[in-house]
């Protein structure tokens, strides 16, 4: 219960006001009537946020009828390194692209990574939007032992997302 106050308190302290005089006296009255938040705190607070938002496989405990995000290549790679014998020979060969295509990011000298980066990136989204609609998707869910997988910003299973 103390955490989820003091992660409300900083939710909302980063919030950026109305411009209404009102609002920002009861911004100011907010913050001078809750108490700081302690060091220790506030350390377990951006931990945890970190971690969540970091972490894109499921604990075994938790992997059954939940999400499995992925929201760049990297987190996918390392995903599916280890999983690639329990996908078909089809599936294997189109995610491999993306194995590849993460591959190249390190490839060649320093003064061109970003760009590299860019390039895996943009596959990446461009590969997803391209097979949203296949197997892939049902499969990694099924693979991953969860009920639903996203794509951010780009595909999801079992309801397709509109590509932005």
């Amino acid at each position: 219960m103390r955490n989820l106050i003091a992660l409300q308190r900083i939710k909302s302290q980063t919030v950026r006001p109305q411009p209404s005089l009102e609002t920002v006296i009861d911004a100011i009255q907010q913050v001078t009537l809750s108490p700081p938040l302690s060091v220790d705190e506030l350390r377990e607070l951006l931990i945890a946020e970190i971690y969540t938002s970091v972490s894109a496989t499921p604990t075994p405990e938790a992997m059954c009828n939940e999400l499995l995000e992925f929201p760049h290549i990297y987190v996918f790679v390392d995903w599916y390194s280890g999983k690639e014998s329990q996908f078909s020979d089809t599936q294997r060969q189109a995610l491999d692209t993306l194995v590849l295509a993460r591959q190249t990011i390190d490839n060649g000298c320093r003064c061109r990574r970003e760009q590299r980066e860019r390039v895996a990136h943009g596959y990446f989204t461009t590969f997803w939007v391209n097979n949203a609609t296949t197997d892939l998707l049902p499969a990694i869910a099924k693979i991953g032992n969860v009920n639903q997988v996203i794509i951010t910003q780009v595909a999801s299973w079992p309801t397709p997302m509109q590509p932005s």
